[in-house]
């Protein structure tokens, strides 16, 4: 079964652009694809982990065909924006 059913895109610029309020992420590994991070469509966690292996091993799937996973030193998030 592809875990590409069970997450959404949306662009990178909505992490890596710093915004008031926003949650600071450091040093995260993000599931990625033509400029877009994911989140999970059920409860919208972020798809990402400070170990690399982590993101490799849950999607090697997806990595495997198209997507990366890539270094975000600093992401600003917003909690609970689905």
């Amino acid at each position: 079964m592809s875990m590409e059913k069970f997450i959404k895109p949306f662009p990178l610029t909505d992490i890596t652009t710093p915004r008031n309020g926003a949650e600071v992420l450091l040093d995260n590994y993000w599931l990625t694809k033509d400029g877009m991070y994911f989140k999970s469509k059920r409860g919208g966690t972020h798809q990402c982990n400070r170990d690399k292996r982590v993101v490799d091993k849950v999607y090697a799937d997806l990595l495997s065909s198209g997507y990366e996973c890539t270094h975000i030193p600093v992401a600003y998030i917003k909690r609970g924006q689905a």
